[in-house]
């Protein structure tokens, strides 16, 4: 856990990725995305929405090279091929881990993007609340999260709590790729 600004030179991030499908990542350093384009395709959380028990997260593929991947700020990240893959920035300046959290939210329901630095285990968290993780791009009811990832919280406005019946199944809860204005796009 770093608590202060720094620059650090050169800094390698490097992770194994089972598979070419959508993950999570956070890192404590800005990432430009031409660094990532050889190796990796990136998103963000654009949208997130539940209705008849069937969530939808809407992202957007981040295709300009002049994009900045924020410190600390929870992406999508897909690797082109399975296997250790490394994220390397010069000049970087590692920030002070901070969690942040992302709300998305209706009159409804509240989705929150929790990033985390350590491994968080859904048994230690609130149960009346309902925890998901992204792992071979699909949503699925959370176990353990290991560090530089995010987790999605559903919390939902009706008074039932705990009793509430959220999501368990990954095809429960879809993904959708929207363009920077919303819209879905096709293929």
């Amino acid at each position: 856990i770093n608590k202060i600004e720094k620059n650090v030179g050169v800094l390698t991030y490097e992770r194994y990725f089972d598979d070419t499908e959508w993950q999570t990542i956070v890192l404590p350093f800005d990432v430009p995305v031409a660094n990532l384009m050889d190796q990796f395709e990136v998103a963000y959380i654009y949208n997130a929405s539940y209705k008849g028990k069937q969530a939808t997260i809407d992202y957007v593929e981040i295709e300009d090279a002049e994009f900045v991947l924020a410190a600390n700020y929870p992406y999508m990240i897909k690797a082109k091929e399975a296997g250790w893959n490394n994220i390397v920035v010069e000049g970087a300046k590692l920030m002070p881990t901070e969690v942040q959290i992302l709300d998305c939210s209706s009159i409804f329901e509240k989705f929150s993007f929790i990033g985390n630095y350590a491994t968080v285990d859904a048994d230690n968290l609130d149960a009346t609340k309902g925890y998901f993780s992204l792992t071979s791009g699909a949503w699925s009811k959370m176990g353990v999260v290991n560090p530089f990832r995010f987790y999605m919280q559903i919390e939902l406005r009706n008074g039932k709590g705990a009793a509430f019946d959220y999501p368990t199944e990954a095809q429960a809860i879809r993904m959708r790729s929207v363009n920077a204005n919303g819209e879905e796009t096709t293929g």
